[in-house]
């Protein structure tokens, strides 16, 4: 069975990308903490002063919707 676990915004496609190398480098422990807490995407990134990056994390019901309409 697969699934959607985790889904995120990004304020345009470069901090998109940005995020996805990153997550991609952690270690499964550490993809496991973010999927438990998705909203921690954030602390990924480093800051930037006071535009820091923020990653909008998508609900639970969002995201199982959003895997269905894909599905069909």
């Amino acid at each position: 069975m697969t699934e959607l676990v985790g889904l995120w915004t990004a304020p345009d496609r470069s901090l998109a990308s940005a995020l996805e190398y990153r997550i991609k480098r952690l270690s499964h422990v550490e993809k496991e903490v973010l999927l438990a807490d998705p909203c921690r995407a954030d602390s990924l990134m480093p800051a930037r002063g006071e535009g820091a990056v923020t990653f909008g994390c998508v609900d639970t019901v969002e995201r199982a919707r959003l895997w269905e309409a894909s599905q069909s």
